[in-house]
C-alpha cells in the first residue's frame, strides 16, 4: 500500500487524497460518517488493478489521532476468517479446516475434516466512543435483517455464530449501541440469551494491512 493525505470527502463513496504532490481520487467502501475523516489526516490506498474502475485506488486506512483504523469493509471478513481458521485448528489439531466465504452477506461456512461446522456473521466496526468500539452507527435494515437470519436458522437448529471485528487497536471493549438502534441491541441480546457465540475481535492495523489481534469483552 501507499501513504498519502486525506483531504476532503466529496461524496460517502468517494475522497480526494493527496499522493505524492498530486491529487487523486480513491474509493470509500465504508459509507458511514467517521470524524477521523479529516483534512489533513495521514491514510493508506491500495491500488486497483482494474480497467473499469473510475478510480485507481481503495482508500484502505487513515489515521484517528495516534491510532491507525482500517475503513475497507473488505478487511472485517478476512481478519475474521484467519481468526477463525486458527481457532478452529487448535481446538482440532491434526484435522483439516475448510472454510468458505460469501463476501456479499460476509458470512462464513466452516467445517472440520469432512464434518460441517459452524456459519459465522461477521460485522465489522471502525466506530469509537469512551474507550470502546461500537455499533450500530444508526438504524440499520442491513445489519438487523442479517441477524433476523440468525435467530431464524438458530430456531431451525444450525449452528451460527456471531463475530464482530473491531478495525482498531485502542479499545478495550465492544458495545451493541441500543441508543442508535434499539432493535438491533434487542436482537443480539436474544442471541445471547439463546446461547449463540458471540466473539468481538480486536485487530491491529499497520501499513501492510489488518491481522487478529484478541478478543474484547462485549457489553450490551
Amino acid at each position: 500500500m501507499v501513504q498519502a493525505v486525506f483531504r476532503y470527502r466529496r461524496s460517502k463513496r468517494l475522497a480526494l487524497v493527496e499522493l505524492d504532490g498530486e491529487m487523486v481520487e480513491a474509493y470509500i467502501s465504508n459509507g458511514a460518517d467517521m470524524e477521523f475523516l479529516q483534512e489533513g489526516a495521514v491514510c493508506y490506498l491500495r491500488e486497483v488493478e482494474s480497467t473499469t474502475r473510475s478510480t485507481a485506488f481503495d482508500l484502505v486506512s487513515v489515521y484517528d489521532r495516534d491510532t491507525l483504523v482500517c475503513i475497507d469493509t473488505r478487511e472485517p471478513l478476512h481478519a475474521g476468517m484467519l481468526w477463525l481458521k486458527d481457532r478452529l485448528q487448535k481446538e482440532n489439531p491434526g484435522s483439516r479446516i475448510t472454510m468458505v466465504d460469501d463476501p456479499k452477506q460476509s458470512l462464513v461456512y466452516t467445517s472440520v475434516d469432512t464434518k460441517s461446522g459452524a456459519v459465522v456473521q461477521i460485522m465489522g466496526s471502525s466506530l469509537y466512543k469512551d474507550g470502546g468500539a461500537y455499533l450500530p452507527e444508526r438504524k440499520s435494515s442491513v445489519l438487523n435483517r442479517r441477524l433476523e437470519f440468525l435467530l431464524d436458522r438458530k430456531d431451525r437448529g444450525y449452528d451460527f455464530r456471531l463475530l464482530f471485528v473491531i478495525c482498531r487497536n485502542d479499545v478495550s471493549f465492544f458495545r451493541v449501541d441500543g441508543d442508535a438502534d434499539p432493535y438491533f441491541a434487542q436482537l443480539v441480546a436474544m442471541l445471547k440469551s439463546g446461547g449463540t457465540d458471540i466473539w468481538c475481535l480486536r485487530c491491529a492495523v499497520d501499513a501492510e494491512g489488518m491481522k487478529p489481534d484478541r478478543l474484547i469483552d462485549l457489553v450490551l
